[in-house]
């Protein structure tokens, strides 16, 4: 068999500079590197465990006043957010309490004051129980054009998570208990 691949990454397997595409899911999953979003409401504040089905691992998500009684739960953050890489709105959710300190730290800091307010980076540097997370903030600025478009054209409704549905469909009956509505 004969190549007339013109590759040079070293093995020739793959073009040199490769990615995989992303997904074009609706759910931001932090990549190694800088993260940069524009959180655009306050998070919806939860206990999520997962659970085995047949279909495999998924999520269940619980209020914050019905914590779980079971080991393996993890106290979550869910925000709407601009994510700049992918140029779309989408949901991020928070499990790493290194990321929720730094965020609520700016929150409560008289000269940052509210992370709706400006960008943030979310820096993830390893992988496994290795990996290290940090957050720095950019400078204040206005919500662009670009992003008021992509909230008003992109419906989501955080709360469906808390009774297994999709944000991104038409809500179920839930009661917020938390302000999510986008700025």
């Amino acid at each position: 068999m004969t190549t007339s691949d013109s590759n040079t990454n070293g093995s020739g397997f793959l073009p040199e500079g490769y990615e995989p595409p992303s997904t074009g899911g609706n759910y931001m999953k932090l990549k190694e590197g800088d993260n940069r979003v524009r959180i655009l409401n306050s998070p919806l504040l939860g206990w999520i465990r997962w659970e085995e089905t047949p279909e495999g691992k998924r999520p269940v998500r619980y209020p914050m006043d019905e914590k779980p009684s079971v080991p393996d739960k993890k106290h979550f953050w869910a925000m709407l957010i601009f994510d700049y890489l992918s140029n779309k709105v989408c949901v991020l959710e928070i499990t790493q309490l290194t990321i929720q300190q730094s965020l609520r730290d700016f929150a409560k800091d008289v000269e940052w004051g509210d992370p709706r307010d400006y960008d943030v980076t979310i820096a993830r540097k390893g992988s496994g129980l290795d990996t290290e997370y940090s957050v720095r903030p950019s400078p204040k600025a206005e919500l662009t054009e670009e992003i008021r478009k992509a909230v008003e054209a992109t419906p989501v409704h955080l709360e469906a998570l808390l009774q297994g549905g999709n944000p991104f469909e038409e809500p179920l009956e839930v009661a917020p208990k938390n302000d999510t509505t986008p700025i």
